[in-house]
């Protein structure tokens, strides 16, 4: 079912977004987006990997099962410090959620801090997140990195 609210285009954007959000994390493309992820975490030595939204728990919880447990999933009470930290998101408006999970890591020790996403509609200058990596899926078919200076494609 499709939401529409008259004249206003930005709600209406919000709800298609969530639609693709809801979408994205089927059953038939979280596997293959979870094996993505997972091969960008083993980029890492010894990631964080944290979820950005609601949707991402379900992609960081196959992570889980696929990785047997060798990749780690933040917990309230996890270490920070010195480490470095990968944030998963699946389709977001804009870049804001991740800088504000950014932001927090930094402040508790982070040394480097990633993201990777299947979607963000606008995509803002990043602050907190080193950079941004928009994943292959059915919303987004181009990889494309993003950091502080900019967009790029790969």
């Amino acid at each position: 079912m499709s939401v529409f609210v008259p004249h206003a285009p930005m709600l209406n954007r919000l709800f298609e977004l969530q639609q693709a959000d809801d979408a994205a994390i089927g059953h038939e493309s979280l596997d293959r987006i979870a094996r993505r992820v997972l091969q960008l975490a083993e980029a890492f030595e010894n990631p964080l990997v944290v979820p950005v939204g609601d949707s991402a728990q379900r992609v960081l919880g196959a992570i889980t099962l696929i990785s047997r447990g060798t990749v780690e999933v933040s917990t309230w009470t996890c270490r920070v410090a010195s480490r470095e930290v990968l944030l998963v998101g699946t389709v977001a408006a804009t870049t804001i959620e991740f800088e504000t999970v950014a932001g927090i890591l930094r402040s508790r020790g982070a040394s480097g801090i990633y993201a990777c996403a299947l979607h963000v509609d606008t995509l803002d200058p990043l602050r907190d997140v080193d950079t941004l990596e928009l994943i292959d899926s059915p919303i987004h078919n181009r990889l494309t990195v993003v950091d502080r200076r900019g967009m790029r494609p790969t």
